[in-house]
């Protein structure tokens, strides 16, 4: 928390002080009072620091990483550098100097041509994603011309080319976000321009003959691959073959699976009749018990003999009765062969239980009913795609037999014209004077721009943070310390009181 000593300058009112001078109003500052003002802002220039120094690692930490392939070669005089003047002339067998004949190929090399050969071979879409969706999406063709050449501009200006000053090697570099298509473009940049180099010096090397034969059997073969792509379109058929497989296996397994619940359903149906009929023999009700009152009646006609007993003799008329009632009750007990009263009734649990196996039964009897219904309904659909794929199947292998045939054709044609080109490189023994001495290979450690724009928002924010303390030091009204009263106001300073905050 900052304080202060008590002193701070009138806001308003003429100066007070010693002498005619007087003494500004605006207090005069040391080393001392700028430093202690500075440490008294110090969480203003925190706050003005962090979010400052924050958005620069950010924004240092998007900064994409760039990977730098290089390769060199070196070049000799060849048969192509030497001037010859078909009328003779004396400037015929003349020789360019080195470093024009240096300068001559970096300029080729560095050629639009070659760049456009490279895109076309890498693709647009390894080097420039987000280019190729763009061009993808762009109706207008000429827009999308542009936007091509645009990639092509990127690509030159991602390649560079030199060569030290009397030196025959010529050092390329291409620099990429992704280290392998760095390594692949610059090894495809050297490629396509020795092959450019080739078409530019040497004379026709294959025969236009073999070559047109090739490309009418190319566009054939097209003109094949799209019937067939458009007749497994047209028929709903991703792969014919898988589809005929996986048509044949389903429909085993449908059958299968069909024929096993069938099984399933007899066993259940034989089951489900076993139990109606044990059902159809019994009743759901059944006696659970019965309730008689004569044992209480017997019970009570002997407590009543023995209080007669206790008032008659044995031989007295109501002692003789009662005993006479207990003997019929007696006597109608013993003739009795189950309870005689009121019969309770209710649910028979034998037949609850064999009821709740038979609704099991019907519901699985259901389950099963709808269960074959399903596959009888996806085995009736199998069997029609069975009978169109047969119905297709001829016209599909006529399709197959054109294109392998025409594969054939192709394939002969190139094998030939690749032999015709090998044949004529061989007799070209003069033009060798490119010699890779390195090839690019995927660079290991990329650089970037991370750790300078790190720095620079370091020093950016410290220094604003700085003039902000700074600032704040020279507005303030308040005495920072008793040298700065004594120095602003011409007065001697005795003592100080420091006053506390609470």
């Amino acid at each position: 928390m900052s304080f202060d000593d008590g002193w701070r300058t009138s806001p308003s009112g003429p100066p007070r002080g010693s002498g005619s001078g007087g003494y500004s109003a605006r207090p005069r500052l040391g080393l001392a009072d700028v430093i202690l003002h500075l440490w008294r802002a110090k969480w203003l220039m925190i706050a003005v620091f962090l979010p400052i120094f924050i958005l620069a690692v950010v924004a240092a930490y998007l900064m994409p990483v760039s990977y730098e392939a290089t390769s060199r070669f070196q070049v000799s005089v060849g048969r192509e550098n030497i001037y010859r003047d078909p009328f003779g002339g004396p400037g015929s067998g003349a020789v360019p100097e080195a470093q024009q004949i240096i300068d001559a190929e970096i300029e080729l090399i560095q050629s639009p041509e070659i760049a456009d050969r490279v895109l076309e071979k890498v693709g647009l879409d390894a080097l420039y994603p987000d280019l190729a969706t763009d061009i993808a999406a762009e109706p207008d063709d000429r827009e999308r011309a542009i936007m091509r050449e645009e990639a092509i501009l990127g690509l030159q200006q991602e390649f560079t080319a030199w060569s030290p000053p009397k030196n025959p090697v010529i050092r390329t570099t291409f620099k990429s976000e992704d280290p392998v298509i760095a390594a692949l473009t610059l090894n495809t940049f050297i490629e396509t321009y020795l092959e450019y180099r080739a078409e530019l010096f040497l004379d026709n090397r294959v025969s236009p003959r073999l070559t047109a034969q090739r490309k009418a059997s190319e566009a054939k073969l097209s003109d094949v691959d799209r019937r067939i792509q458009q007749f497994l379109v047209g028929n709903n058929i991703g792969d014919f073959d898988t589809e005929r497989t996986a048509v044949s296996g389903l429909y085993s397994t449908v059958t299968e699976q069909l024929f096993d619940l069938l099984a399933q359903q007899s066993d259940v149906m034989a089951r489900l009749a076993r139990v109606r009929e044990q059902l159809s023999s019994m009743s759901p009700e059944m006696v659970q018990y019965t309730e008689s009152n004569a044992g209480q009646t017997l019970l009570d006609l002997y407590v009543q003999r023995q209080q007669l007993l206790a008032r008659y003799l044995p031989t007295s008329q109501p002692v003789l009765a009662v005993e006479a009632e207990i003997a019929e009750v007696e006597a109608l007990l013993g003739a009795q062969q189950r309870p005689v009263g009121t019969q309770r009734t209710g649910p028979n649990e034998t037949w609850m239980a064999i009821d709740a196996r038979r609704a099991e039964f019907e519901a699985e009897a259901d389950a099963l009913r709808d269960r074959i219904a399903e596959l009888e309904r996806q085995k009736i659909e199998l069997e029609a795609r069975q009978r169109r794929l047969t119905e297709l199947e001829p016209v599909y292998q006529s399709l197959l037999r054109e294109q392998a045939v025409l594969e054939d054709q192709v394939r002969t044609l190139t094998v030939r014209e690749e032999e015709e080109r090998l044949t004529q490189e061989t007799r070209e023994t003069n033009f060798d004077n490119i010699q890779i001495l390195e090839p690019a290979r995927v660079p290991a450690r990329g650089s970037s721009l991370r750790l300078p724009i790190a720095a620079a928002g370091f020093l950016f924010a410290g220094f604003t943070a700085l003039m902000v303390g700074l600032l704040r030091a020279y507005t303030s009204d308040t005495f920072a310390t008793a040298q700065s009263v004594q120095r602003t106001t011409g007065l001697q300073v005795l003592s100080s009181v420091r006053r506390h905050r609470r």
